[in-house]
């Protein structure tokens, strides 16, 4: 019989970033050998779910001889929005004995995956990030403006300047960005 570590395997992740989770099959009955194909499908979001053997077993005869798997959510290279997705691993096993070929108890067996996709985190935009000055001592260095943005836009980046020397003042020395230069 088919046995798996999991029935449904969350993966969580931001747009354009990729994850992956494992998952263990093995022969749940102790008795033969589990071969076995898996074939993946999702409800929504298009094609994001895939699924390949890690390493070069492929075959189980039981709890001590488990086979791995990589489950793969890819929101790289598809379109996706910020939400919640499902689809699902199939394993269609079948059992060995003495040549003879049978369908595996539990076969087939379904694994849900559930994709949950989040914006991106904010992402702090800073420029120019280094100002360099020659003065005379006892006279003050000109003024130097610099920016502070939110670099991807996603949600509000709230950031907070401090100075770590007496003779530097930043001012504003608090903000807020969306993707607006401060």
């Amino acid at each position: 019989s088919i046995a798996v570590s999991t029935n449904s395997v969350p993966c969580i992740t931001r747009e354009g970033v990729s994850v992956s989770s494992f998952l263990d099959i093995w022969n749940g009955s102790g008795h033969y050998t589990l071969d076995f194909t898996t074939t993946v499908s999702t409800v929504s979001g298009g094609d994001w779910l895939s699924v390949n053997v890690v390493g070069t077993n492929t075959s189980s005869t039981g709890a001590d001889d488990p086979i791995n798997l990589i489950i793969s959510c890819d929101t790289v290279n598809i379109v996706t929005n910020r939400g919640s997705y499902t689809g699902k691993v199939t394993i269609v096993g079948t059992m060995t004995e003495g040549g003879q070929i049978y369908d595996a108890d539990n076969s087939p067996t379904e694994v849900e995956v559930i994709l949950t996709v989040t914006y991106p985190a904010p992402s702090l935009g800073v420029t120019p990030t280094l100002f360099t000055h020659r003065i005379i001592q006892g006279s003050n260095s000109p003024n130097d403006t610099f920016n502070v943005w939110n670099a991807n836009s996603n949600y509000t980046l709230v950031f907070e300047a401090t100075e770590d020397q007496n003779w530097v003042t930043v001012t504003p020395d608090e903000g807020a960005s969306t993707g607006d230069v401060k």
